[in-house]
């Protein structure tokens, strides 16, 4: 079984299934008399808890290394004319932030952020430019971005 976790808007997954059986390791470690049995039960506690967690770690850096640098755009008015009438448009009341990446090839609704490429705002025309954002805002509105520490089952 695996857990998506929002942290700070980056996704993180857990194994659940592994980092139980490093809990319960760790457990039987603590009322073990055995100082041997203590120790290679503290290590499979150890070993497990990083097949958990490690794999997501290194996914969360690849994916900070692959998007690039961010730049958060002060005025998204100028990326989309009127930016906030145009999310009032779509019914959204809350003021949405813009960033742009510098290789990043797609856009992603992320809670109050729209994370967008710079190759896909070179490559596409205005009109196109405004249906990706009313894509990710319908994202937004319908609440399918899930952020800071919601957990659900996969």
């Amino acid at each position: 079984m695996r857990c998506k976790t929002i942290l700070n808007g980056s996704p993180l997954r857990i194994n659940v299934s592994l980092l139980s059986i490093a809990i319960a390791f760790a457990v039987i470690s603590s009322l073990s008399d055995r100082g041997n049995l203590r120790i290679i039960c503290l290590i499979a506690a150890g070993l497990l808890t990083l097949a958990a967690v490690g794999p997501s770690s290194f996914c969360f850096v690849w994916e900070h290394v692959r998007k690039g640098k961010p730049r958060c755009v002060e005025d998204p008015d100028t990326v989309i004319p009127r930016w906030k009438q145009f999310c009032q448009s779509m019914g959204i009341e809350k003021y949405i932030k813009v960033k742009v990446f510098t290789n990043l090839r797609n856009a992603y609704a992320n809670g109050t952020t729209i994370e967008i490429g710079q190759p896909v705002l070179d490559s596409l025309d205005s009109v196109s430019i405004k249906g990706v954002f009313a894509h990710e805002l319908a994202h937004i509105k319908r609440n399918h971005t899930l952020k800071n520490g919601v957990c659900f089952l996969e």
